[in-house]
């Protein structure tokens, strides 16, 4: 284990990255040709606005079923940086052999939608990947292709509980091939500070990043607000089956197959932060999804710290052959 240094400037460097969001699309035959739409289409693309990236944690037992929300009830149902209540869809591609796309979406506790596309190939083995979408009929957003892409779109300024939220979001795999998806939303209130929720400013320095090293390596740093005592600190591994890491970890592999492994740790953390390095080894007999889940979700002491930073989206290993 190694104690943090110079945390600041490594978490200013995430930052950083983090708002290079979006490469450019070549496939003229998806862009729209009517100069009105690309000026539109300039505008929507606002860094603070949308983000394509990993963003959910499937395997988050703080996660709720929309239907169980009630919007009037703020003191039992509300959204906090720590769980949240959310709505699905899954749609297969008008081709056979092609898959489809799963819709995970949900309010967060920064005043905003996201709204989450996983593509995924059948058997036949063809590219999942995605191109672009656009928004209630909207000019094509192209993004870097990726079998996943996350919408992030800011609720209006006056927003309040119980209000409902409807968009049409379409999500293109090429020229010839698109999914609309049709979305109804109602917002929950954001849950007090005192009951764990919307952040505050009790704790301005708390902190968890994940830097890439090589491979499937990866060093985990996490600052508290103050040193900790006898803390247990966890790591979510749905889909690997072996791992090795510079601290001594204890293994909880689940009760049965396909249910995700947890990297335990207990022990003193300083208040200066520290990173513990963990190489994985992907699992890819789990899922026909062509990728495996490395990392979902941290927590100390059964709290989630996985949205801390913006950028801690899930870790996969691609190109996976599928189940055997």
């Amino acid at each position: 284990m190694k104690i943090l240094n110079n945390f600041w400037l490594r978490g200013i460097g995430m930052m950083l990255l983090g708002g290079i969001l979006f490469s450019a699309c070549t496939e003229e035959s998806l862009l729209d040709p009517n100069q009105a739409a690309q000026e539109d289409a300039a505008i929507m693309m606002d860094p603070s606005t949308f983000r394509s990236g990993y963003g959910l944690d499937p395997n988050s037992n703080a996660r709720m079923a929309y239907g169980s929300a009630d919007c009037t009830d703020e003191e039992t149902y509300c959204v906090s940086s720590s769980n949240y209540y959310y709505k699905t869809d899954d749609k297969s591609w008008n081709a056979p052999g092609l898959g489809g796309v799963y819709l995970e979406y949900y309010q967060n506790v920064d005043g905003e939608m996201v709204y989450s596309f996983d593509s995924y190939k059948n058997n036949n083995g063809k590219d999942p990947n995605l191109v672009g979408y656009s928004i209630d009929g909207g000019p094509l957003v192209p993004v870097s292709k990726s079998s996943t892409i996350t919408v992030t779109i800011p609720l209006e300024e006056e927003w309040a509980p119980c209000d409902e939220v409807n968009r049409s979001i379409t999500v293109y795999r090429n020229s010839q091939h698109s999914l609309t998806f049709t979305t109804s939303y109602i917002l929950l209130a954001v849950c007090d500070d005192d009951d764990g929720g919307g952040g505050g400013d009790d704790c301005e320095v708390e902190e968890f990043f994940y830097d890439h090293v090589g491979g499937y390596t990866y060093d985990f740093t996490y600052i508290p607000c103050e040193a900790l005592t006898g803390a247990t600190l966890k790591w979510t591994s749905p889909h690997i089956k072996a791992w090795s890491a510079d601290a001594t970890l204890t293994t909880n592999p689940g009760k049965k197959r396909g249910t995700p492994t947890v990297l335990s740790w207990t022990g003193d953390v300083p208040a200066e932060g520290i990173t513990v390095q963990i190489t994985f080894d992907p699992d890819c007999t789990q899922t026909n999804a062509g990728f495996a889940l490395l990392w979902t979700d941290f927590k100390v002491n059964e709290v989630s710290k996985k949205y801390l930073h913006s950028d801690n989206i899930n870790i996969l290993a691609t190109n996976c052959p599928g189940k055997k």
